[in-house]
């Protein structure tokens, strides 16, 4: 089978890529600081940002596919650590797709809908972007860098991923939405009682974890290159 490389097999969309493709690749994860065992896939320890680290285990594996589900993702944090977030979201993953170049390695990215304004009412691969927030600054921006290599890749836009966190994941579950997916955060609040405040003018396309995973696999097994949006069917009102 083909060797598969998943960055970030920590955090719920790896975790669960890891578990679900199994049957079709020869599968290694990384983790950073959080440790984690999961069956039929090698675990590494990996900061993205050790590029002398990152070069050695992808060199070491010399895998056939890469999957990138490592970023700085919340919105707010992202905002007031603007050089940490470049660095992940940017540096590190545009010298992953580099090494991938090397190995000839088709990588895969997952990027967000937060590369766009809102301002429309649909988007699609052709939509021109407009990030307004520093986290999709970065995503696009990655995006950019990834497209500007001659490398086999697919730069995978989803929106609002939701899904159970396993107990294999120690430490991705509290009450914060820093750590959680939305979908549990709203859930544990209301278990406890307690109110929510959630904007009402925000719209999105709530995506289910082990859905983009198909859609990761699929698109790891095809040879096609460029964009896909790969989310949820509706689109929904946050409120």
């Amino acid at each position: 089978m083909e060797k598969l490389l998943i960055i970030g097999a920590s955090g719920l969309t790896g975790y669960r890529l890891a578990k679900l493709s199994s049957e079709f690749f020869e599968v290694y994860g990384t983790y950073n600081k959080r440790p984690i065992n999961i069956e039929n896939c090698e675990i590494s320890q990996l900061d993205k940002t050790n590029k002398e680290k990152v070069y050695s285990l992808i060199k070491h594996i010399n895998p056939n596919i890469v999957i990138d589900c490592s970023a700085v993702h919340n919105v707010d944090y992202c905002e007031t650590h603007q050089e940490e977030t470049w660095m992940v979201n940017v540096e590190a993953t545009k010298f992953i797709a580099k090494i991938c170049k090397d190995v000839k390695a088709r990588m895969i990215y997952i990027s967000t809908d937060y590369i766009f304004d809102g301002t429309a009412t649909q988007y699609n691969e052709y939509s021109k972007p407009n990030p307004l927030n520093y986290y999709g600054i970065s995503k696009l921006k990655a995006e950019e860098e990834i497209a500007s290599l001659e490398i086999s890749y697919a730069i995978a836009r989803t929106s609002l991923i939701f899904g159970w966190i396993p107990g294999e994941l120690k430490g991705l579950e509290s009450s914060s939405k820093k750590s959680i997916n939305f979908v549990l955060w709203a859930l544990n609040k209301l278990r406890n009682g307690e109110a929510l405040n959630i904007v009402a003018d925000q719209f999105s396309t709530p995506t289910f974890v082990d859905n983009l995973v198909t859609y990761l696999i699929q698109l790891a097994k095809s040879n096609e290159n460029g964009i896909f949006h790969t989310t949820g069917k509706q689109c929904l009102n946050r409120y």
